[in-house]
């Protein structure tokens, strides 16, 4: 598995943040490097995806409970609703 872009982030990230994250609770230091993604591009459903195209079951939950998901369709959809008024 390519780790190219993941790394090139973060010594991005380290050179710019304090211990390379601005939430300590989801800092690439609590997980074990190559098991769990450090960049996320997007949610889709109970899933997340990486900056190099891997995907994973979301554990995390975005800092507390999600429970219909990432980017659930009539969440979505409502949302546009209303930025159409």
């Amino acid at each position: 598995m390519s780790m190219d872009k993941t790394n090139a982030l973060l010594r991005r990230a380290e050179n710019v943040l304090a211990s390379g994250t601005n939430t300590e609770s989801k800092s690439f230091k609590r997980f074990v490097k190559g098991v769990s993604p450090l960049f996320i591009t997007h949610g889709q459903g109970a899933h997340v995806y990486d900056v190099e195209g891997n995907k994973y079951v979301d554990t995390i939950g975005s800092l507390g409970a999600n429970l219909l998901g990432h980017a659930h369709p009539a969440v979505n959809q409502a949302i546009q609703e209303q930025l159409s008024r």
